[in-house]
């Protein structure tokens, strides 16, 4: 157990009163009116359009991120996000009708999403604000009470969150934690009804390994290696840019950034070759490149590449590199988290499959191809969280498509009505409308049984 200095028991302390007004009012009104949720929504998107500028310039301050990679990776995402929760959640919160069989006539079946009650989120560094707000929202809409742990290493944009949500928003909504470490290792110690998780995989462990104590459902979204698989039917002049433009963001410091690249033998060369161009010429200095987390990363980072143009050792950031590889390399150990681009030649599809396959599960994988049988093999044969095909990132665009990992990488989906779902216990309901006779209850006779078994047969 970490020892904590008095402002931090003091930091602690406030935490556990919102966690106990939280719990408390989780078992006296568990259900969180459709009106009450969409009024805290619409509080968070007016928060976040009134405050944008103050977003923008915390996550440049933590991140270095250029205005606009800021507002389209993180605050119009979650703008839209909200948008759409709101526009569905009537829909959402209605109990759906299900086919009720034969054998239960005279009844009706209807599956009832009911909100978990208490929910832990805690976010991650490198979309400090993104990976924040998109479970929170979800959570909202099921109707949750939340408590979020935001970074401790984007300093900036975890003070202005707390801010503005735990000034603005219902405490017994939402409430914003003490970012700190030893904060997070005392809240773990009370029991939640649901956690959401992103960050490493080694981390992920270790919170999943305290709440199992009281058989708490979670999401873990974590990370891997996502490869890009690039076959001989397409133009590699006319998808480098799409593939840099993926790994450049936020410095590769994206949990489904192109980890690697798997050309066919003899083009690695000439894919090297085009990507160098596309960096000298889309990125002649790094004033405008995200910096590196911290200096440690940035050292990590560093001992993947040999040569390094114009790094800035004071601001933590590195000169995009693209680099050969081969399986057994250092930096293919390893999500690289990062702007360095591996290139692995490979001569046999099926091999290559088999080779990733014998590797942790990637969040993401991508697949350059005009061939539709290749797709479907590779839909079917690599275990992956998701699958783009001809593209790279969009798949968080889509509030349809569900986001999340499997095995190494994760388990559970959020986004969209899949995020809502999550949050949600799902109650199977069966309603009997009339009473009938009942082919199981006592007495037990020959003719009950010969029409059960006529029917179960």
């Amino acid at each position: 157990m970490c020892s904590l200095t008095l402002k931090n028991k003091i930091m602690v302390q406030k935490d556990l009163i919102i966690y106990n007004k939280q719990r408390e009012m989780t078992q006296k009104y568990p259900f969180v009116s459709y009106n009450e949720r969409i009024f805290v929504l619409k509080k968070l998107y007016q928060l976040i359009k009134k405050n944008e500028k103050e977003i923008i310039d915390v996550l440049f301050q933590d991140l270095g991120k250029h205005h606009y990679e800021a507002y389209f990776s993180e605050i119009g995402l979650v703008l839209h996000e909200i948008k759409h929760v709101i526009k569905n959640l009537k829909k959402w919160m209605k109990p759906k009708k299900v086919r009720t069989p034969f054998t239960l006539f005279g009844g009706k079946s209807f599956l009832i999403p009911q909100a978990y009650g208490q929910c832990l989120i805690i976010s991650p560094w490198n979309y400090p604000f993104y990976l924040t707000l998109m479970p929170l929202i979800s959570s909202i809409a099921a109707g949750n009470r939340n408590i979020v742990k935001t970074s401790e290493f984007t300093l900036a944009t975890s003070s202005l969150l707390s801010n503005l949500i735990n000034d603005q928003l219902q405490s017994d909504m939402a409430y914003v934690m003490d970012h700190n470490v030893e904060s997070i290792i005392q809240i773990l110690e009370n029991k939640f009804d649901f956690v959401f998780f992103t960050g490493s995989e080694k981390t992920g462990t270790k919170i999943a390994q305290s709440i199992a104590k009281y058989h708490t459902p979670s999401v873990l979204e974590l990370g891997g290696k996502c490869p890009v698989i690039i076959d001989n039917s397409v133009v590699l002049g006319k998808i480098v840019s799409r593939i840099m433009s993926a790994k450049l963001l936020n410095a590769g410091q994206t949990c489904i950034a192109p980890d690697y690249v798997c050309v066919p033998k003899g083009q690695g060369s000439k894919f090297k070759e085009l990507c160098q161009k596309y960096i000298e010429i889309t990125l002649p200095n790094l004033d405008d490149f995200p910096k590196i987390i911290t200096y440690n990363h940035y050292q990590r980072i560093k001992n993947y590449i040999a040569a390094h143009k114009s790094d800035i050792e004071n601001e933590c950031k590195i000169y995009p590199q693209v680099i050969d590889a081969t399986w057994s390399d250092q930096v293919m150990q390893d999500e690289i988290f990062g702007p360095v681009l591996p290139i692995i030649e490979y001569e046999n599809i099926d091999e290559l499959i088999d080779v990733i396959n014998s590797k942790n599960q990637p969040l993401a994988t991508y697949l350059f191809t005009k061939n539709n049988d290749l797709i479907n093999k590779i839909s079917q044969k690599i275990k992956t969280g998701g699958l783009v095909v001809n593209d790279l990132l969009v798949q968080l665009v889509s509030n349809n498509l569900p986001f999340g990992g499997v095995g190494s990488s994760g388990n559970g989906r959020s986004h969209g009505f899949e995020g809502f779902k999550q949050f949600s216990n799902i109650i199977s309901c069966y309603h009997r409308k009339r009473f009938a006779l009942s082919l199981t209850e006592h007495p037990y006779t020959d003719f009950k049984e010969k029409i059960f078994r006529k029917i179960f047969k």
